[in-house]
């Protein structure tokens, strides 16, 4: 595929996948309906939830939401009926979470990285706000919160999350879809991102096109960071594994577990606690190192505990 060509951006689509957040997705559709911006935007919300939870909060909504059902399990499935939802008349694609609502300036911030940059895609931060009895070693560590960066910095790859493409990447035009088999693992939008950039797209931060997302309890355990980090590293190590040779994606997942290693051990003792920066390279090495092995994750099963683990579907 050749990079499309780079046009103003004055109308863009908002595609939003759910499933049984009808909260979160009430207050994200509030956020969007007060947010000033000079553009020209149409919404999409796509359910996958057979129940149809998320129906009466997108009808009574003041946006006209188009809302559609994506029966089939498997987040990678609502991502990809979102993407039939593109028009010509789009001129880019944006994609938000169903537990984030937007701050204000953030899509004209968005839009104004893409023609700063001469981007493709451009994706910012998600402050996460926790919950006021979260526990101290979680605040102190930074174990939910995203590392910072500087706007115009280069990244190989990106998520749904908070993110914006040009249009033509996306859509009619275009044949690149989410890999359905991260469907229940996660990550198909991190693989997705991961294609476009190399078939040319050029990816950067804007520190300015910010969302905020509540934090609830069931996020700032012990098992749901271990479980998310160790899962980041599964996906990346999937990945790589599509090009490059098994001993070499299985040489640096035991390098990045040795660093990992070293590094939380010495930063819990200087530090007098774990630190998320030294805690992710451990679990994320571990998890290249077991996608080597065929280990695969279940991120976005149906199980009871589906809610507390993240992800729109």
């Amino acid at each position: 595929m050749n990079p499309p060509p780079r046009t103003p951006v004055d109308r863009v689509v908002i595609l939003v996948c759910t499933y049984r957040r009808p909260e979160g997705l009430k207050r994200l559709l509030e956020s969007l309906a007060e947010h000033q911006t000079r553009l020209s935007f149409d919404v999409v919300v796509v359910d996958n939830d057979p129940a149809t939870s998320g129906r009466h909060v997108t009808e009574a909504s003041e946006l006209p939401v188009k809302y559609l059902v994506e029966e089939r399990p498997g987040i990678a499935a609502a991502r990809n009926r979102t993407l039939q939802e593109i028009r010509r008349d789009h001129d880019a694609v944006v994609f938000v979470d169903d537990d984030e609502f937007v701050e204000e300036g953030w899509l004209d911030a968005h839009v104004e990285a893409l023609d700063a940059w001469d981007a493709d895609v451009v994706t910012g931060p998600v402050i996460s706000l926790l919950p006021e009895d979260a526990p101290r070693w979680v605040r102190r560590g930074g174990f939910i919160q995203r590392s910072p960066r500087a706007t115009g910095t280069s990244l190989s790859s990106a998520k749904t999350s908070n993110t914006i493409v040009r249009g033509g990447w996306l859509g009619p035009s275009s044949d690149i879809v989410f890999d359905e088999a991260f469907s229940r693992s996660g990550g198909s939008d991190t693989d997705l991102f991961w294609r476009l950039r190399r078939l040319g797209a050029t990816i950067v931060w804007s520190a300015d096109a910010v969302v905020s997302e509540p934090v609830p309890r069931s996020r700032t355990t012990a098992r749901w960071i271990v479980r998310r980090d160790f899962r980041g590293g599964v996906v990346m190590g999937r990945i790589m594994l599509r090009d490059s040779p098994r001993s070499v994606v299985l040489a640096k997942g035991v390098a990045r577990t040795l660093a990992g290693a070293v590094r939380t051990v010495l930063g819990t003792i200087v530090h007098l606690g774990p630190r998320a920066s030294d805690v992710k390279v451990l679990l994320f090495g571990s998890g290249v190192v077991s996608a080597c092995f065929g280990v695969l994750t279940d991120e976005y099963g149906r199980g009871p505990d589906v809610g507390a683990l993240g992800g729109a579907a």
